[in-house]
């Protein structure tokens, strides 16, 4: 095992990886990491985010593991891969245990980095694990049980120094009756002693992707929490936060649909078509783990340049027929309620309602937004501290809209965007 942990910066060090997990108007992500300060004093963490609450739990460096090689990271009684997790928590202030199997993860070609991942010094960096996959399984949390029988996840990881004095990061994967995925992420970026502002953005849509990046010339026309807009090259992409379902800002394909409708898309989306969300020709090749070695990154080859992702095409993946050494969604059941602290007899565990929530669809705007959009206070690294207080967002309503050219390549809402900026 690969238990590589970087304890030797002076000015202090972190890695941590995102999970998110969705299921309806239900989301729940685990955020395993480390510090380690200028004295080169490590601790490990769990940061939880749902939508009622955040938990921050602190561990003992010696309950951190992880094989980088076959990407499993352990962190007490938890584990986390490329396959799916497992939780185990007994604190004073939560009992959480449940896992969740994945489908087949979806990485990009290349670093979304680009050449930035080869500088040192760099402030942070980020690596994108899975745009999309597929998931099922279940957690209880204090009784209530939390289904995501389908859901989907997506998994990023972060790692370096301290996260950016000011950024701005968006997400979604869902949305309804279309096959696309979108990360972007705007960050001021220092580079000894110079500053500027670096952006990353991958989007899958019907099997191919759209890189948009500072390697690759990208323009920043505009950045804030409630608009977007990005131009490189022949491409032009405009995101609208927040979003309401009238005026200008609203995409006439969704105009009108009730969280019903919406909601019943999504199940049609995650449930019938199964992985056909790469089944328009994407096709990534296998994720073999990461390798980084903190300054010694010994990964890939990166060909700058060279890198033609918007022409990348796969063979049809038949999601249904897939079926990993452990992941059998077919006869993959849920484990019978087991006893514990907040569950004696073993079968006194509630449903959570959130995933069943579905307003009446007398008002428009309330009906498509769900009344579900939550935010929570999230701690993040600066130095080797977990000091700097940032808000994460979910479920908010958000447009994308993507030229080439003149030509509109697609006109996009979703009522299941994330996003997270420095408050």
């Amino acid at each position: 095992m690969n238990n590589f942990i970087n304890n030797s910066k002076k000015n202090g060090f972190f890695e941590g990886w995102y999970f998110k997990h969705q299921a309806e108007n239900s989301i729940i992500a685990f955020i395993p990491g480390f510090n380690t300060d200028g004295e080169g004093i490590s601790q490990a963490f769990l940061q939880i985010i749902m939508n009622e609450n955040s938990y921050l739990i602190p561990y003992s460096i010696t309950d951190f593991s992880i094989d980088r090689r076959k990407f499993i990271i352990r962190l007490g009684n938890n584990s986390f891969s490329r396959r799916g997790i497992k939780i185990n928590i007994k604190t004073e202030e939560i009992s959480m245990t449940g896992k969740l199997r994945y489908g087949r993860i979806l990485p990009i070609r290349n670093t979304i980095m680009g050449f930035f991942k080869f500088l040192p010094g760099m402030e942070c960096k980020h690596e994108i694990i899975s745009m999309y996959h597929r998931i099922y399984g279940e957690f209880a949390l204090n009784g209530v049980k939390y289904p995501f029988y389908p859901g989907i996840g997506y998994i990023e990881k972060d790692l370096g120094h301290s996260f950016p004095k000011s950024y701005l990061w968006a997400q979604c994967n869902c949305f309804p009756g279309e096959s696309c995925s979108v990360f972007l992420s705007i960050a001021d970026i220092p580079y000894h002693g110079m500053k500027f502002k670096g952006c990353i953005c991958s989007i899958i849509y019907q099997g191919k992707e759209y890189r948009l990046a500072t390697y690759k010339g990208v323009k920043v026309v505009s950045s804030s929490p409630k608009e977007i807009c990005l131009k490189q090259g022949r491409y032009l992409l405009k995101i609208y936060l927040n979003t309401k379902p009238d005026g200008n800002k609203t995409n006439s394909k969704v105009e009108g649909n009730n969280t019903a409708g919406s909601r019943q898309e999504y199940n049609n989306t995650v449930r019938d078509k199964a992985e056909g969300y790469i089944g328009e020709g994407y096709k990534a090749e296998n994720y073999q783990g990461e390798n980084y070695q903190g300054e010694n990154y010994q990964g890939e080859s990166y060909q700058g340049e060279s890198y033609q992702g918007e022409s990348y095409q796969g063979e049809r993946y038949q999601g249904d027929s897939y079926q990993s050494e452990d992941y059998k969604p077919e006869s993959y059941k849920p484990e019978d309620n087991q006893p514990g602290d907040n569950n004696p007899k073993g079968n006194n565990i509630k449903e959570n309602k959130l995933t069943r929530n579905k307003p009446s669809s007398d008002k428009k705007e309330e009906s498509f937004r769900g009344g579900q959009e939550f935010s929570q206070e999230l701690f993040a690294p600066v130095m080797g501290g977990m000091t700097k207080k940032i808000k994460e967002q979910h479920l908010s309503v958000g447009r994308f809209v993507l030229y080439d050219r003149k030509k509109l390549i697609f006109d996009l809402k979703s009522p299941y965007v994330s996003y997270e900026y420095v408050e």
